[in-house]
């Protein structure tokens, strides 16, 4: 028996209330607020973490169950339909010649295949829910393996079905347009769902040079170099690269390119790094030390890193080590094992001095040429990112420790510490391009909550939400106009640099990771699952009023 259902009208009025808000129509929400009293229950209802957009998303659910009511046979078979469905326009059924039904059965049944085969077992689980586990969180847990092992330290290429245009509803629904004809849109051109039935992407990289290329990370042992068309052109084929080991456990763990973008490296969970070409041929390889007594089973490598002149590879693993390699000599210029749990992030101040955050609760400024180091002693929790702004005058931090610090080349003590945050920052970017060219900083935090900051004062300029169970990742466009937030509800997030609310999209599964291309109209979507979304995005000159951001707190 299923559990009663309850209405109640404050209930509707504060969803209708937090819709004015988000829309910006500032005057009604005035109004609204005080002729119904909704300003009473404001403490209690804020506390429940109720999701912008939560009135659209309510909205679209009840409409996909009118749908299966009106499109539903006595005999529980499905009427076939190409009539829009709306809140308010009458439905007049449209129903659809038998070339285009056999399409769509051979097409669903299809994918519905591709993801049968790429669900993992038991032991299949992305990490996101193991917190505590730091190398699950980079590793993005255990997946099925895709290579026989044959040959240790090179890949090999190979060629598999390539990518497919589909419409958005295919693989993630827009949810809600906020109150603005000028924001940022997705254009006329397809969504492209690059899929592949053996594997589960969770991270991407575009090629820095070249806008059409763009490598995939998956929990099996494969990376894929996919050229994406920048219109309605043909796509494709890809090309996959197979990491093979005689190490059962060779998952990719981590990829990179190089500034130049002529090199991609990638990392696996067997402590292997290697090195391939754009075009993915093999240039060269090398291991970190395997995990001393008591440590984990395995010594997956977390991050990669290339200097900016393309000549360095900074990896770092998860028993701390962090070994530099010479791509020019294919030699290792540097190894150090200061650090003394996982290195979770890596950023190049300059062609020869890196710095490092790790779970040890450090960040070291290392110059690798000469072997010195700075430590930058302050969080009292694991040092989950590290960034420098775009112009390499601050370094900012983020910790499970709730704060974030900003430092200096030149001191070893924070500059700022921005608090506000009630729970483990996660991630945080830099806005390439501020307004007023006043630094901003971004950050997201368990506490499902993004706060924007004018990193000089320490202030905290918006706060936005975007609720977060243990993983959420956000980044900026290359032009600093809109930020993009996701994370394992589903929801994909994007507001103006001034924290309007613009767009909200719902995807078929947890947003793992987030991507622009450099010129940002292409937003590339991993869920974690057998496809991987890529949106196209308009971006306008100017940008419109959108929705309205909380006030800091």
């Amino acid at each position: 028996m299923y559990p009663p259902i309850s209405i109640s009208a404050e209930e509707v009025n504060y969803l209708v209330y937090r819709y004015l808000l988000e829309s910006g129509f500032r005057h009604s929400v005035f109004a609204f607020e005080n002729e119904s009293q909704i300003v009473r229950k404001l403490d209690e209802y804020r506390a429940l973490e109720v999701r912008p957009g939560q009135l659209i998303t309510l909205l679209h659910k009840a409409l996909q169950v009118i749908q299966v009511e009106m499109h539903m046979d006595d005999d529980g078979s499905e009427r076939d339909c190409e009539a829009t469905l709306s809140l308010l326009n009458p439905h007049n059924c449209i129903i659809p010649s038998e070339a285009t039904k056999r399409a769509r059965r051979k097409a669903a049944a299809a994918a519905a295949e591709a993801d049968r085969e790429a669900t993992p077992g038991a032991d299949g689980a992305t990490g996101k829910k193991a917190r505590g586990a730091k190398t699950q969180r980079k590793g993005r847990g255990r997946g099925k393996n895709a290579a026989d092992p044959q040959s240790e330290d090179q890949g090999d290429m190979m060629d598999v079905d390539g990518p497919t245009q589909t419409t958005l509803d295919d693989v993630i629904v827009q949810v809600q347009v906020n109150g603005t004809t000028d924001a940022i849109t997705t254009s006329t051109d397809p969504v492209i769902t690059l899929q592949s039935s053996n594997e589960r992407y969770y991270v991407s990289a575009w090629n820095p040079i070249d806008d059409h290329l763009l490598a995939s990370g998956s929990l099996g042992s494969v990376v894929g170099l996919w050229n994406v068309p920048s219109d309605n052109g043909a796509l494709s084929d890809a090309t996959l690269i197979a990491h093979e080991s005689d190490e059962p456990n060779n998952e990719v763990t981590c990829i990179a390119w190089s500034p130049n973008g002529e090199y991609l490296a990638t990392g696996t969970k067997d402590a292997k790094v290697r090195v391939f070409t754009k075009k993915g041929e093999p240039v060269l390889s090398f291991a970190h030390p395997p995990p001393g007594i008591g440590e984990l089973p395995h010594n997956p490598v977390l991050v990669l890193s290339f200097n900016p002149a393309s000549k360095l590879l900074a990896s770092g693993s998860a028993s701390g080590t962090v070994i530099v390699w010479n791509l020019d000599d294919n030699v290792e210029s540097y190894s150090s094992s200061a650090h003394t749990q996982s290195i979770m992030a890596f950023d190049w101040y300059d062609t020869t001095t890196l710095a490092s955050g790790s779970v040890d609760a450090t960040v070291r400024l290392t110059d690798v040429v000469k072997g010195t180091q700075t430590v930058l002693s302050g969080h009292t929790k694991d040092v989950n990112d590290v960034k420098w702004d775009p112009y390499k005058r601050w370094l900012a931090t983020c910790s499970d420790d709730a704060t974030i610090r900003i430092w200096t080349r030149d001191r070893a003590e924070p500059v700022v510490v921005l608090r506000g945050h009630e729970r483990p920052v996660l991630t945080i970017d830099w806005n390439p391009k501020p307004p007023g060219n006043v630094p901003q900083l971004a950050s997201v935090s368990l506490d499902s909550t993004i706060r924007v900051w004018d990193a000089t004062t320490g202030n905290c300029i918006y706060t936005m939400s975007c609720y977060v169970l243990n993983h959420c990742v956000l980044t900026y466009s290359p032009d600093g106009r809109y930020l993009a937030c996701g994370s394992d509800d589903q929801y994909l997030y994007v507001w103006t640099s001034n924290g309007h609310l613009v767009k909200t999209f719902y995807g078929h599964g947890d947003i793992l990771d987030l991507r622009y291309n450099r010129s940002g109209d292409r937003l590339a979507v991993c869920f974690g699952t057998s496809r991987l979304a890529i949106l196209p995005i308009s971006s306008p000159a100017a940008v419109g009023a959108g929705g309205a951001a909380l006030p800091p707190s």
